[in-house]
This record gives C-alpha cells, sequence and structure tokens, in this order.
C-alpha cells in the first residue's frame, strides 16, 4: 500500500517484511565487521607470504603464480590489498587504533595519494565527522579533508577534478529518453520530486559561481582605489631646482 504525504511517497511495508528487513540488517552488520576487520588481517597474511617465500612451500616458483593458480587473483590485485595493508601499519605507528582504520582498500588508495605526513591527520578528521553524520568514511570524505589539513594545490585540483567528473557523469545519466505516456502516476510524480531536488541544488550552485565570478571580475571601490594608487607614478623632484619655500610658507598660511 502506498500513500503520498504532501511531496514525498511514504511506502508502508507489511509486518512480515519489516521482519525480513531487520534479519537481513543485522546479516549485512555482521558481515561487515568481519570485512572491516578481514581486510588488515588479509594484507598482513599476503605481505607475510610475499616477505618470507613462504609460497615456495605451495610449489609455487614465484609470487605471481601463487596469486593467479592459489588465489585466482591477479598480481595487481593482491598487490593492491598489499598496498592498503602498508597505509594502515603506518596509520598504526601514527597512533590510530586498529578498530579505527579505513575498511577497504579503495579508501587506503585514496589516503596513499597524501603526503605521509598528513595522512593520519587527514584519517582522525575523516573519523571525526563521518561520524557526527552517523556515515561510514567515503573517498570523497578523504579528499574534502585532505584539503582542509593539507591544502596543497595538487589536492585542491584532484578534488576539483573528481567534482568534475561526478557532474558529468550526472548529466550523462539524466539524458535518458522516456515514453512519458508509459508512467505510472506514482513514478512520474516521485520523479519530479527528485528532479525539482536537483533542479534547486544546480540553481543553487549557479548562483554561487555566478556569484563569486562577478566579485572577480568587478573588485570593490577600495581595492580599485588601492590599485590605482599603487600604479599612480611619482612625479621625481629636480635635485637641481630647490624646493619654492615662498609657495609651501602660503599653503601654509591658508590651511592655518
Amino acid at each position: 500500500m502506498e500513500t503520498l504525504l504532501s511531496h514525498t511517497t511514504v511506502y508502508k511495508p507489511a509486518k512480515a517484511d519489516y521482519s525480513q528487513y531487520t534479519s537481513i540488517l543485522d546479516q549485512v552488520r555482521r558481515d561487515l565487521d568481519k570485512i572491516d576487520k578481514a581486510i588488515f588481517r588479509l594484507g598482513r597474511n599476503l605481505d607475510n607470504i610475499k616477505r618470507r617465500q613462504l609460497y615456495l612451500y605451495g610449489d609455487y616458483t614465484t609470487f605471481t603464480e601463487f596469486c593467479t593458480q592459489e588465489l585466482g587473483k591477479s598480481r595487481q590485485q593482491i598487490f593492491r590489498v598489499m598496498q592498503g595493508y602498508d597505509t594502515m601499519r603506518a596509520l598504526l605507528e601514527a597512533g590510530i587504533p586498529e578498530s579505527d582504520l579505513p575498511s577497504t582498500e579503495r579508501l587506503c588508495r585514496e589516503m596513499r595519494k597524501l603526503d605521509p605526513e598528513v595522512q593520519a591527520a587527514v584519517w582522525k578528521l575523516v573519523l571525526k565527522r563521518s561520524r557526527a553524520q552517523g556515515k561510514a568514511p567515503t573517498r570523497a570524505d578523504v579528499l574534502e579533508a585532505a584539503v582542509e589539513v593539507d591544502g596543497s594545490l595538487e589536492t585542491r585540483e584532484r578534488q576539483q577534478k573528481e567534482l568534475l567528473q561526478k557532474i558529468e557523469g550526472a548529466g550523462r545519466a539524466l539524458k535518458v529518453g522516456l515514453s512519458i505516456d508509459t508512467l505510472t502516476p506514482s513514478f512520474r510524480f516521485r520523479l519530479i520530486v527528485s528532479l525539482s531536488e536537483i533542479a534547486e541544488t544546480v540553481q543553487s550552485l549557479m548562483a554561487a559561481l555566478r556569484s563569486q565570478a562577478l566579485a572577480e571580475a568587478n573588485p570593490s571601490d577600495d581595492e580599485e582605489q588601492v590599485h590605482a594608487e599603487s600604479e599612480q607614478p611619482e612625479e621625481p623632484q629636480s635635485q637641481d631646482e630647490p624646493p619654492n619655500m615662498e609657495e609651501a610658507s602660503e599653503q601654509s598660511v591658508q590651511l592655518l
């Protein structure tokens, strides 16, 4: 059953659906907890096998053979996990508890792009903000925190590039062919609400961009005055002609 309240579609699931949801959610949380703990252990064990050449005891002549034949993964995939372990180990050495380490290889990959000296500070800021928002950290969170902590041109450019790619991807996703006549009333309503929210976001972003562009194109009067005064050349005083003391005296009398 579905009812419409103001501008939102609200679904009322049956009790059986709710029970299934809570059961599945409990399983998802347990599995996520296992994954969070497994990524560090997996990287550590793979590093141990490679560093001590334990793969030789499995009759493999190289670590690459062990990866492809024993694990069914490419050498590149395994090395990404091991590089993630290196990042986690560096964070551990910087004082980050094991329970707070990045939970995915992709997060570790994003952290590796940063200067090692700022990685711990960036990750602490990511954790602080994600906990305040009640959500898991993302690559975008790492980039945002990196810009604030690091502030380097390279970091800002990487964040801007990723943002532009997302916006361009969203634009391509919206180029869809719809047969309006075949849409159900409820779907049409939901689509209108979603597109309206997107339009409001785009309008706010465009307004902010235009405002900044106008500010850069039209500096304030004070800035223009300072700029004009700095460009105005000073009239050099001739060293051969001494200043006219009579004129200076008359100007002083007028001022008094």
